[in-house]
Formats: C-alpha cells, structure tokens, sequence
C-alpha cells in the first residue's frame, strides 16, 4: 500500500520536537533559583518522547540552541532578565555543553523570532516543547 499526502510538511527526521506557543492569557511559569541565583544549562534533547512547559527546561532548550552564536545568547539574557531583574544569573554558555538533535534543531528559529516570542515561550507555562522521535 501507497500513502500519498499533498500539502503536508515531511521530512525522514529521526527526531520531530514541535514547539507551541501560548496564546491568550498568560500563564507564568518562573525560572528556579538556587541560594538566589538563576541558573540556565544547556541539555540534551534528542529522541526522548516527553512534554515539557517548565520554564528551566524551555530556557535550557533556547540556550541550547543559541549556544555558539553570541546575539541569540545576548536576547536570551534580556528576556531572562526582564524576569529576574538584577538576581544573579549563571548561564552556560560553552559551546558543544548540549545536544539539540540535528533533524529538529531548525525549530529554534521560531522562538528567536523576536524578545516578546522568546519570553512567551519561556515563561508562559501554555507555551510547550514536545520532544519525540520517529522510530515507534
């Protein structure tokens, strides 16, 4: 049997995360603190099947993504700090810390779309990252 789809995006990527952005009203989701300090690590998202609308685990995933390139690292730290104002932050900022699979990592685009995008993501506990693969 032949499936044929038309007008449908697809591709034979071995990850597929899918990003939503809240809208309507806002949800806040704060960043943790520890000993009154944020703290922003990069992560590995590849293949794991899960949903997250945690802030920490959304800004991990943007500074994952922006790791490298130096303006999206700068934007990311505006938009956190809108939240936190002047609280202490750490954010890891290295180079290769993280992993973002490489068939979904085009999908960060969208949340670097502009400061108010990036916080809607972060910080709306509506807006959501689906992690999950194609190999079930």
């Amino acid at each position: 049997m032949k499936k044929i789809r038309e007008g449908v995006f697809e591709t034979n990527s071995s990850s597929s995360h899918s990003i939503t952005l809240g809208v309507g009203e806002f949800i806040p989701s704060p960043l943790y603190r520890e000993n009154g300090v944020t703290i922003i690590g990069q992560d590995e998202f590849g293949w794991e099947i899960n949903d997250y609308s945690d802030s920490n685990t959304k800004a991990a995933y943007a500074l994952t993504y922006a790791s490298g390139d130096e303006s999206l690292i700068e934007m990311l730290e505006k938009v956190v700090r809108r939240e936190i104002g002047d609280a202490g932050l750490q954010m890891d900022t290295e180079c290769g810390n993280g992993y973002i699979d490489h068939q979904s990592s085009c999908i960060g685009n969208s949340i670097f779309e502009s400061e108010d995008t990036l916080h809607r993501f972060i910080f709306n506990r509506a807006s959501s990252l689906h992690t999950d693969n194609d190999n079930h």
